[in-house]
């Protein structure tokens, strides 16, 4: 990328501060929390496109659905002072707001979370909550690549190239 004119930085504090991030393809490396912030900050900068690359797909989560899950009342029939029982949001709800949320990563174009339908998110993740991830999806502005090896990402196998007056 650097022999390019690319720019290679860690996405964390100001290490981005001042990049020209405009007409670009970013590729973000990684599918935590702060790789999701790294794409919506780069797409809100004005470039052109962001592939995320990683060994596994995230979870990411509209805010809507975020915000639902706070509001909604804990069941509180529980007999037990287990707290997992005892904070528990109802099932049917949960079932259809897991629907919605599939729905819009089908609408939208997302690569679904690798860990569905057995688990909500993978194993030590959180789940990043971001409505610009599926709407640049959906305009072809973000794409996730999980890729076998490395060689699949070589020359010709990685992202596409550039379109006509972008820059990596």
């Amino acid at each position: 990328f650097e022999a390019a004119g690319g720019v290679v930085a860690r996405g964390l504090s100001d290490d981005l501060a001042g990049v020209d991030w405009r007409n670009k393809h970013v590729v973000v490396v990684g599918f935590g929390a702060f790789a999701v912030e790294n794409a919506r900050t780069a797409l809100e900068h004005g470039a052109a496109r962001v592939t995320l690359v990683a060994r596994r797909t995230g979870c990411v989560c509209p805010k809507v659905i975020d915000y639902l899950n706070f509001v909604k009342p804990f069941v509180t029939t529980t007999t037990d002072d287990d707290p997992a029982h005892m904070f528990a949001h109802d099932t049917a709800t949960n079932v259809k707001q897991m629907r919605r949320w599939q729905q819009l990563y089908a609408a939208s174009g997302a690569t679904p979370p690798a860990c569905w339908p057995a688990q909500v998110k993978p194993a030590g993740h959180t789940i990043s909550v971001s409505d610009v991830w599926f709407v640049a999806h959906h305009l072809g502005k973000l794409a996730t690549r999980v890729p076998n090896t490395v060689v699949d990402l070589e020359a010709g196998a990685g992202p596409p190239p550039p379109r006509d007056g972008e820059h990596w």
